[in-house]
């Protein structure tokens, strides 16, 4: 299972709608993300204030978390221990800022590894 996103036309993606996997995600809130729709860049950054599907990627991860499906998330959302299931349960339903908080919750309690930081 790999998970695709789609990313919405913005200036990190030349204006064009882009079908991605997330490679790495890093501390200042950037993602690297590598296409999976044959358009070039390959690989690119966006950057925390560009548009990016955290809720849905979030709903996907919940379910590699289910199946134990840990090779097809990014190592910053592999588990670092059992995340309980009514943690896994809730952020599919809560907003996407709400989730944001609970994934930061998770990282600070020891539940998933810690983000890098953005070497520039």
């Amino acid at each position: 299972m790999e998970i695709v996103l789609e990313i919405p036309p913005q200036s990190s993606t030349q204006e064009r709608r882009r079908l991605v996997k997330v490679v790495q995600v890093f501390e200042d809130g950037g993602v690297l993300l590598e296409g999976r729709d044959g358009h070039k860049p390959a690989q690119f950054r966006l950057q925390p204030r560009d548009s990016f599907p955290w809720l849905f990627f979030f709903q996907k991860v919940c379910v590699a978390w289910e199946l134990s499906s840990l090779q097809a998330i990014p190592y910053e959302y592999r588990p670092l221990q059992r995340i309980p299931q009514e943690i896994v349960d809730i952020i599919p339903k809560v907003s996407e800022k709400e989730a944001l908080k609970i994934i930061e919750t998770l990282r600070t309690k020891g539940f998933l590894p810690k983000l890098p930081k953005f070497a520039k």
